[in-house]
């Protein structure tokens, strides 16, 4: 069981987000699409130009690796971005990079 540092309004202002932009995609109505990402982002004040690191972003929010992102996978991936404690944030920042999920970073 994950906590996030949101109170429960917040949560519901989130959900109101992730709902609008899940409707979009009528045959996957609860989860959002890499595609409206950065909608779901924009939205709570998070502007992302960088297209590898948000694709990074969308691979770290996405936890069990089904290339949707689910409410509590957004929840908790907006609490770690926004609200998170150092660590959660370099954790957060490491799995951006991380971009086969072997526990590395790869130079370029």
């Amino acid at each position: 069981s994950h906590k996030t540092s949101f109170t429960t309004k917040e949560v519901s202002d989130l959900f109101k987000v992730f709902k609008s932009l899940a409707m979009l995609t009528p045959s996957k109505p609860t989860v959002i699409l890499q595609s409206q990402f950065k909608s779901a982002l924009e939205e709570a004040g998070i502007t992302i130009e960088n297209d590898a690191y948000l694709k990074g972003l969308f691979a770290a929010f996405d936890r069990n690796e089904t290339g949707t992102i689910d409410f509590r996978e957004y929840v908790l991936g907006m609490s770690a971005a926004s609200r998170g404690t150092a660590r959660e944030k370099i954790g957060l920042s490491f799995q951006v990079y991380d971009e086969d999920n072997t526990g590395r970073i790869k130079q370029e």
